[in-house]
């Protein structure tokens, strides 16, 4: 039984949030990104432009980045509602072959928790 979590992100948007001013500011780099107004070139918003902004921050793996992640979250949290943020949310892919059995620590659930921030998960069966 081995189950891998391959994925990590933060993910943020909101109807005047723009992740390049976020980016300026905190000195951050968003992985995917949009800005409010921008054509989009896929998904359901095609050749439309996009009516919020969006900005996904990877993590990497939780265990090893969680306290630095901790830290930085509550900034964020706190700093990005005042930049048009009005959704976030954490983010875990999950692996896993034969049985997937997850554990999150208390302190990530506490500091989610505590900021109204949700935690999704998806998992996945190994090919």
């Amino acid at each position: 039984m081995i189950t891998t979590i391959t994925d990590c992100r933060f993910i943020m948007m909101g109807d005047s949030f723009s992740p390049k001013r976020a980016e300026d500011l905190f000195g951050i780099e968003f992985a995917t990104k949009h800005e409010v107004g921008e054509i989009a070139l896929r998904g359901r918003y095609m050749n439309q432009p996009y009516p919020n902004g969006y900005g996904v921050l990877k993590i990497g793996s939780m265990e090893e980045n969680f306290d630095d992640f901790a830290g930085k979250v509550v900034n964020w949290v706190k700093s990005f509602g005042s930049l048009g943020v009005q959704d976030a949310w954490f983010h875990v892919d999950v692996e896993y072959y034969n049985q997937c059995n997850l554990e999150f620590s208390v302190e990530l659930l506490k500091v989610l928790g505590n900021l109204n921030i949700p935690l999704t998960v998806t998992c996945y069966e190994s090919e």
